[in-house]
């Protein structure tokens, strides 16, 4: 919604400012309003990647998590916006022996003495040997009855069991 409003800025501004409601937008500069598109592209691009129908995707979670967390590092170029927004944001962060779990395995050593290069190679690994992995997320399953429930519904309800059934299986066999 943000970055649809932030594509279409001058003509919202344009539009409010004709209904005489041009203070609608008094908090929110068009730099502030690209800035958070930007910040949340990230976000976006994660949850496309983990709510994949078509390619097994746990195995992705560990490695966006961890893009996610180097995502979240204050920076120097950073407002007090963003700064208190990645600091919230870290709250949510699992610690690293969770993610750890959910990449299939643990380190081995302290986790202060291990370095990036061991991580990055444990990451590899893992991603490799769990290409067979179900979904990290619900997501098509729950399309698949969204579909089902547009489908099956008071005005269909003559519908056969196998019709609904095909349905089904036609939305299941489009993806293996």
């Amino acid at each position: 919604m943000l970055e649809s409003i932030s594509c279409q800025y001058e003509d919202v501004c344009a539009l409010l400012l004709e209904r005489g409601e041009e203070g609608r937008l008094n908090d929110l500069s068009e730099d502030t309003l690209n800035a958070m598109v930007m910040f949340l592209q990230r976000f976006k691009e994660a949850t496309k990647a983990l709510e994949a129908s078509k390619t097994p995707t746990l195995h992705l979670t560990a490695v966006w998590l961890d893009r996610l967390k180097r995502h979240l590092q204050p920076s120097s170029t950073d407002n007090q916006t963003f700064s208190s927004l990645k600091a919230k944001c870290h709250v949510f962060a699992p610690k690293a022996e969770k993610s750890e779990a959910a990449c299939g395995g643990t380190f081995n050593g302290n986790s202060a003495q291990r370095s990036a290069a061991s991580c990055e190679r444990h990451k590899r690994e893992a991603c490799i040997a769990h290409t067979t992995c179900c979904h990290s997320s619900s997501a098509a399953s729950e399309r698949d009855f969204s579909t089902a429930g547009f489908v099956v519904s008071e005005r269909r309800s003559q519908l056969k069991p196998g019709t609904v059934d095909d349905i089904f299986l036609h939305s299941n066999l489009k993806k293996h």
